[in-house]
């Protein structure tokens, strides 16, 4: 995660950023750039959950739960993810 959104607890949906659930996969589009990305899996799962307002621990809790990983793995493939959604400006801190 960038230094900036490191200690961020929190994370919202950016404006003007729609997704939508599709069978087991989320369609995220940025209305602004034309940009659109098709997530699944574990990455459809913690969108749905950013989307939630869901706080960057209880999402870690609930990786670990339903993937079956360790919190020390779920933490740092969380935090790639969600450097990588700041990156492309999908998402932003709220916290």
């Amino acid at each position: 995660m960038n230094s900036s959104n490191s200690g961020c607890a929190h994370f919202r949906v950016a404006d003007p950023v729609g997704w939508r659930k599709v069978d087991d996969r989320v369609v995220v589009a940025d209305v602004f750039s034309g940009r659109s990305f098709i997530l699944e899996d574990v990455e459809a799962f913690i969108w749905q959950h950013i989307a939630e307002n869901q706080p960057v621990a209880e999402i870690v809790s609930l990786i670990c739960q339903a993937y079956s990983v360790d919190r020390t793995t779920a933490e740092a493939d969380l935090a790639e993810f969600i450097a990588q959604l700041v990156d492309a400006e999908l998402i932003t801190g709220a916290e």
